[in-house]
């Protein structure tokens, strides 16, 4: 199947991302899940005024996420230096494990070698993300089953990365730090 590139002048306006969401449409950045689909969808991601068009169905919101995921993962130079460690050895990788029972994902971990663990959480959306007490509970659990997995001694910190930043509130003060999608173009 041929996939069309669309180069028009919105997608340049927000710094070729569009580009990127149209490579990735098949493309699995985790090895061991099953491919998916997400064809014809980023045909439709630009509407009738030139911008971005965010739709609510359960496939371009997979298809987002998936995306997102992909273009942080192509930006990893730009998120250490947000995070203020482009000087730092560093390592990246995501991980799967379990907690109490219960399956657990972390998308991205940035391991340095000064002893900090950065566990990050990457979220697309078509606004800022307002951290929910479930949402807290699963990136609490999240980080306890990769502590009681790795049985790491470093200091374990969340990174939330995301398009637009955070809606503050309690369960955002323990957020660490925080990289959006400006940061990855800087």
């Amino acid at each position: 199947m041929e996939r069309r590139k669309r180069h028009c002048a919105p997608c340049c306006q927000i710094s070729g991302i569009l580009h990127i969401f149209a490579d990735t449409a098949n493309v699995n950045i985790h090895a061991n899940q099953p491919q998916k689909d997400y064809s014809g969808i980023a045909d439709n991601i630009i509407n009738d005024k030139g911008g971005l068009r965010f739709s609510s169905t359960a496939a371009h919101s997979a298809w987002g996420g998936i995306s997102y995921e992909k273009l942080c993962l192509l930006h990893l130079p730009q998120i250490r230096k947000k995070l203020g460690i482009a000087g730092v050895l560093t390592s990246a990788f995501s991980w799967k494990g379990e907690h109490e029972g219960a399956g657990a994902q972390v998308d991205l971990i940035i391991d340095r070698k000064d002893d900090i663990i950065n566990l990050c959480e990457i979220k697309f959306s078509s606004g800022p993300v307002l951290i929910d007490k479930k949402l807290h509970e699963s990136m609490r659990n999240k980080k306890a089953a990769f502590v009681n997995s790795t049985r790491t001694r470093k200091a374990v910190q969340t990174t939330m990365i995301t398009t637009y930043g955070l809606t503050k509130n309690e369960y955002s003060a323990e957020i660490v730090s925080e990289v959006v999608l400006d940061d990855l173009f800087a």
